[in-house]
């Protein structure tokens, strides 16, 4: 689907902050690293939990799939047939039966990747345009429409993302050494920055 510049900016932007604080973009993670939990992958969606307390065992992860599915199949989306290995990536010949589950942190990153901007994009509370124009903050974003936890762990996770973002801001963007300092103006000092910037 087609979307303004600032939306696809900001969609992306937060796909790259709700890995990191998910799994540290990780794309093999699973939660507690393998101690136990349903959730898997980059962005730790959650498998399907069956047991004889759950009436809905659908997780998060199938709930994905099947927006991805959707977003193949109308013109408001892509428009055009799920790719083979796709399909075959994600057992689609099974999806419909009561067994059903995916395993995220077994799936190619990329495909990953793909599967979140679907969720997004195909959920109906999630407000692309307000994040875009940032009415909507990556914060409250990752709280409402991804973690979407307990109301009485909210405070806590809201904590651990104000701690969390900060990694991640210095790992996109370093923190300036003591010798990179422009005080210096010592031109040799500026053309190690400009050589160290050059990505």
């Amino acid at each position: 689907p087609k979307y303004g510049q600032a939306v696809s900016d900001s969609l992306q932007s937060f796909g790259g902050k709700v890995g990191f604080l998910e799994s540290d973009n990780i794309a093999d993670r699973v939660q507690n690293d393998g101690g136990g939990g349903p959730g898997r992958g980059k962005y730790q969606y959650e498998m399907n939990v069956f047991n004889n307390e759950n009436d809905n065992p659908e997780g998060a992860a199938e709930t994905a799939v099947r927006r991805l599915v959707n977003a193949y199949s109308t013109e408001e989306g892509y428009g055009m047939e799920i790719p083979e290995d796709i399909k075959n990536l994600l057992n689609l010949s099974k999806i419909n039966e009561p067994s059903y589950n995916i395993d995220f942190s077994q799936l190619p990153e990329k495909l990953q990747d793909e599967l979140f901007y679907a969720d997004k994009q195909q959920d109906p509370e999630f407000k692309l345009a307000e994040l875009g124009s940032g009415k909507l903050s990556m914060k409250d974003a990752w709280l409402n429409y991804h973690w979407s936890g307990a109301e009485a762990q909210r405070e806590s996770k809201s904590n651990y993302y104000d701690k969390k973002i900060i990694d991640y801001n210095n790992s996109m963007f370093p923190p300036l050494k003591s010798t990179d300092s422009i005080m210096n103006n010592n031109m040799s000092t500026l053309e190690n920055m400009s050589k160290k910037r050059n990505y």
